[in-house]
């Protein structure tokens, strides 16, 4: 034999009697064919594993009579690895812990120095601002960006900016968002008649990251400036005491009246503007004194002319030294409302 075929097969020691060929249904030779071992158990290992399985039993059954061959069978004894179930499962916990930090190293996370910025009091017309500092506290890049919510399609309400709405920040930079609130004409009609407040909540996403919930507060000082006629003929007192219910009871009384401020406005305009030998417009204003004559207006307070029509220390009508009057633009402004 030249062991060609199956090399690298094992087999146990034959002690038993050739397997075929029988007569069928008796323990009897066929006389006719040379008796041989056909029937034989082989086994194959690995390279380094040989004695890995050893031969316990090795034999024929010869009470089994129904073909020409009688069955052989084996008894192995195998080397097999036992599965230690709790250092497997200590095992497979540590990967889990190792994959979920490495997980959490990709995302992308952030610190944002507040979740609530203050504007404190905001008047028409004058800009209130505020930073909101945003830091990238892990380690990979971090795009960010003010996104939209659900019942507003813009980034940020009208009376508000943001700047920058979005940007990226490597790991360990920083960057300081400049938030503004600014009320004008184009925003001031629903704050007027506390109809809404300046009140919101933006949303700062972190792209594949968490979003981050800022909310953003004001105290509208409601005020004539900004206001539309269509409220300022009902209004009989301080708008800035007004409550909403007061508001809603005016526009439903039906009752209208020249507005009170604008009849300040021009009443003082009559009697103290023209006629003192140089008119109020010939002077450059003082802003101070124009927010207080507005403060003044949005109070229902009478203007002052003791504090408006003061001539500065050492000037006289007739020289070139300004008076500490209302500024050309708090007039101007008075008119084309009035307009």
């Amino acid at each position: 034999m030249n062991k060609q075929a199956f090399a690298g097969f094992e087999e146990g020691h034959i002690d038993f009697a050739p397997t075929y060929k029988y007569i069928v249904g008796t323990s009897e030779y066929d006389a006719r064919r040379r008796p041989a071992w056909c029937d034989r158990v082989l086994w194959w290992t690995r390279p380094g594993c040989e004695d890995g399985v050893q031969s316990e039993a090795y034999e024929s059954v010869d009470s089994v009579c129904t073909s020409d061959h009688k069955p052989v069978r084996a008894q192995l004894g195998l080397d097999v690895w036992r599965v230690d179930v709790e250092q497997r499962r200590a095992v497979f916990l540590e990967v889990l812990r190792e994959l979920d930090r490495y997980e959490n190293e990709c995302i992308p996370t952030a610190n944002v120095e507040a979740t609530t910025v203050d504007f404190g009091d905001v008047y028409f017309g004058r800009a209130v601002r505020r930073q909101l500092r945003v830091g990238n506290s892990g380690q990979v890049p971090l795009e960010y960006g003010f996104v939209a919510t659900p019942n507003r399609a813009a980034v940020a309400p009208g009376w508000l900016r943001i700047s920058p709405e979005h940007g990226m920040l490597l790991p360990g930079q920083h960057v300081d968002v400049e938030l503004v609130i600014s009320v004008d004409e184009r925003t001031s009609a629903p704050l007027s008649t506390r109809q809404e407040d300046l009140d919101d909540i933006l949303v700062l996403h972190l792209t594949r990251g968490r979003d981050y919930f800022i909310q953003v507060h004001g105290a509208y000082q409601v005020s004539v400036y900004g206001m539309s006629l269509d409220v300022l003929v009902h209004c009989k007192g301080a708008v800035r005491n007004m409550t909403r219910a007061d508001f809603e009871q005016c526009l439903r009384s039906g009752q209208f009246s020249v507005p009170r401020s604008m009849w300040l406005l021009i009443d003082f305009l009559s009697r103290y503007g023209v006629d003192r030998g140089l008119t109020l417009f010939n002077y450059s204003g003082d802003s101070v004194l124009g927010r207080r004559i507005r403060e003044w207006l949005d109070t229902d307070q009478p203007l002052d002319p003791g504090t408006i029509l003061q001539w500065p220390e050492g000037g006289d009508a007739q020289g070139s030294s300004r008076m500490s009057l209302t500024d050309q633009t708090l007039v101007a402004s008075a008119i084309s409302d009035i307009d």
